[in-house]
């Protein structure tokens, strides 16, 4: 029997407070000082990896990117492996990120703390009233979530048809 090929993408996503900043310019004038932005979000995947392989170095072929607010300090330059999109906004960040995932379309996400993760991005996501984030999923019905106050059946609307790994203990 053959083990079916599973495509895996692992992310993290780095928040805070616009109040927790002393430098006033990196935030729109109109960002409520007390709510969480999301100013970066990072993608890892491996797009050849065979679990069946013997080869134990899974740093060999592994790709990353990373999506930044470009207004957040200073970002480095794309480095071997890992490509670095600088963003406008927090709506254009969310975007790319959806149009990543939904292009990977990875069978199984991995996450640290992926309830506060992903409540994070579907809360910012509404906010910014963006759509695509049922994006993260393969369900064509899913397009539209409506507003539940469930943050846990939310999430598996919004990640039907992906299994999620979250690595929190």
């Amino acid at each position: 029997m053959q083990i079916p090929k599973l495509r895996v993408v692992s992310f993290a996503v780095k928040v805070t407070k616009p109040a927790d900043v002393k430098k006033n310019n990196i935030f729109p004038a109109n960002a409520q000082r007390d709510k969480p932005i999301i100013y970066a979000i990072s993608l890892q995947y491996h797009p050849n990896y065979n679990v069946e392989s013997k080869t134990k170095n899974l740093a060999i072929g592994m790709q990353s990117i990373v999506f930044c607010l470009s207004s957040f300090g200073q970002v480095p330059a794309n480095q071997k492996n890992i490509k670095i999109f600088k963003c406008e906004n927090e709506l254009e960040l969310l975007s790319r990120f959806f149009e990543a995932i939904e292009g990977f379309d990875p069978d199984i996400l991995v996450c640290h703390d992926a309830t506060m993760a992903l409540d994070t991005i579907i809360t910012r996501a509404d906010h910014l009233n963006i759509k695509e984030k049922a994006r993260m999923g393969r369900l064509g019905n899913n397009r539209l979530i409506p507003n539940i106050p469930n943050m846990k059946l939310r999430q598996m609307l919004v990640l039907a048809g992906r299994l999620l790994l979250d690595t929190y203990l």
